[in-house]
């Protein structure tokens, strides 16, 4: 279980504001984290407390801001995920 899957377990069933229509292949490479995050629902402050991020910072990475490689590996690994599945624009073009 991914520290993302244990956080989202020991929380209520809540509702989303926000609901995710398709696949997260259909959306913008900078919306994969925010598409990981509300698919566990997970809020802005569970995800960005586990990874030592402020609130603002993960935001800002949702809606398209740079973010350093560390972040990016610390996001990875909290969701269980690789990089290039967070950000699919790292993929090599031989795929």
């Amino acid at each position: 279980m991914t520290p993302a899957e244990k956080i989202a377990a020991s929380k209520p069933l809540r509702k989303c504001r926000e609901v995710l229509n398709g696949s997260p292949r259909d959306y913008p490479w900078t919306c994969l984290v925010r598409h990981a995050r509300l698919s566990l629902r997970l809020s802005l402050r569970d995800v960005a407390a586990s990874v030592g991020m402020s609130i603002a910072g993960l935001s800002q990475v949702e809606r398209g801001a740079e973010t350093t490689l560390r972040t990016a590996r610390k996001l990875a690994v909290f969701f269980g995920m690789r990089l290039e599945d967070l950000w699919p624009a790292l993929r090599s073009t031989d795929e």
